[in-house]
């Protein structure tokens, strides 16, 4: 009888350790996760493909194309939750919402986004500095219930031309983003006033397939010089963890690279302001934009040039820039150079040595986290594409950068009075 009474103890204790966890597996579109740590929240950008929750804990699940679940050991029904953000908590019954059990089977759900989807476009009333008023101010991101909005992205953004003139982030959040902390930095004082939706439905983008079209057709314009080899078209974020979370904005986010730039000094600066930032020593307000439009010699006979456009029969054209730029400010200034710098890059491979060489009195050397890379000892080779690290006030020849970020001019020199005594020349004697 006791071995009896011991065995059915052992029973319990098993079906009661087997009931107290619940298996959530993840699927494509993989939702957002936010798991709550005591007075904390984070979202999770760790890739997950399974959960484990014991008895009680929650976490959260968001997806702006609602969420749906299964249990493929139960019913396999796809099962609609009428909610883009749910709680779910693991009882005894299975896993529950607000108080309602919605799958008593506890084991191999399935949770996934309904639909695939894209980080909502808002506008915000408040305006990004330098976006004029002839512009839009524009925040990618999205909005967890009763948590602090997510803003991944700022744009300025010329409707009339649809065209980004320049955009803002923070470099970079950390891989957990603790939704709770206050960073303040530039796209804090914007808000998610106006939903704007998708831009990419009404407006076109050219494609990377468009670009290599264009290239296929013969530019005569440019004339023999032109090498289309030397080019590639490919998004103005090219930190990978930040172009993959905002991947379906590439085409709207694109630009026509030099190549030997992109893969080079460009990628060697964005890895270095990565690791700066991973290493926890510091965080960046960055903007990323794009200047003139490059040329190059029209003939080797003459001495005349001719602007690097790429057109198409259809009317389709895109203009290579002449600088792709990006403007740093740390959030915690110290006085030093590297408070705040713009990082300039040449994107012409018909740009004149000497001509670059005048650009600006280069100071990467200045910046720590810079002189310390693989780009402070390459950023002026041109085999990788020469990049300067210019200060805020010798920008004179880069156009098209937001003026209002530039600081104020020195205060005029006060006026001084000087009294004169005025006196009588003197007398000639003859």
């Amino acid at each position: 009888m006791k071995l009896m009474l011991f065995a059915f103890g052992v029973l319990v204790a098993c079906c009661s350790s087997v009931s107290a966890t619940c298996s959530l597996q993840l699927q494509d579109p993989v939702p957002i996760v936010v798991k709550h740590f005591g007075s904390k929240s984070a979202i999770i950008k760790k890739s997950i493909n399974s959960v484990t929750l014991d008895l009680n804990e929650t976490m959260t699940f968001h997806c702006p194309t609602g969420l749906c679940m299964q249990n493929r050991n139960y019913n396999n029904d796809l099962t609609k939750i009428n909610a883009i953000t749910a709680e779910f908590k693991c009882t005894n019954e299975g896993i529950n919402i607000d108080g309602h059990t919605i799958d008593s089977n506890a084991y191999d759900t399935y949770i996934r986004c309904c639909s695939d989807y894209s980080q909502t476009i808002y506008e915000s009333n408040s305006s990004l500095p330098g976006c004029d008023s002839d512009a839009m101010s524009l925040l990618i991101g999205y909005s967890v219930q009763d948590l602090q909005d997510v803003k991944l992205l700022g744009l300025c953004y010329e409707l009339g031309a649809s065209r980004v003139r320049f955009v803002s982030f923070l470099a970079y959040a950390p891989s957990n983003l603790l939704l709770e902390s206050r960073i303040e930095h530039e796209l804090s004082a914007l808000n998610f006033d106006t939903n704007i939706g998708n831009l990419i439905k009404y407006f076109r983008y050219p494609s990377e397939d468009q670009f290599q079209q264009l290239l296929r057709e013969n530019q005569k314009q440019l004339g023999d010089l032109f090498n289309p080899q030397l080019f590639e078209y490919n998004s103005l974020l090219q930190d990978e963890k930040q172009s993959k979370e905002l991947a379906s904005y590439k085409d709207m986010l694109s630009i026509v690279w030099l190549k030997q730039l992109r893969v080079g000094n460009w990628m060697h600066f964005i890895n270095a302001l990565r690791a700066s930032s991973d290493a926890g020593a510091e965080r960046y307000d960055v903007r990323l934009g794009v200047s003139g439009v490059a040329a190059m010699p029209s003939s080797p006979n003459c001495n005349n040039t001719a602007m690097l456009q790429l057109k198409s029969s259809d009317d389709l054209s895109l203009q290579i820039p002449a600088q792709i730029w990006a403007h740093v400010r740390t959030l915690e200034p110290t006085g030093e150079p590297s408070d705040e710098f713009v990082v300039v890059a040449h994107n012409s491979p018909y740009a004149n040595i000497a001509e670059l060489s005048s650009f600006c009195v280069d100071m990467c050397n200045e910046i720590p986290w810079l002189r310390n890379s693989l780009f402070g000892q390459l950023h002026l080779l041109p085999m990788y594409g020469v990049v300067h690290c210019c200060r805020i006030d010798q920008l004179d020849k880069l156009t098209d950068f937001p003026v209002s970020h530039l600081p104020p001019p020195p205060p005029p020199l006060p006026l001084t009075t000087t009294t004169t005594e005025r006196t009588a020349p003197p007398l000639l004697l003859l």
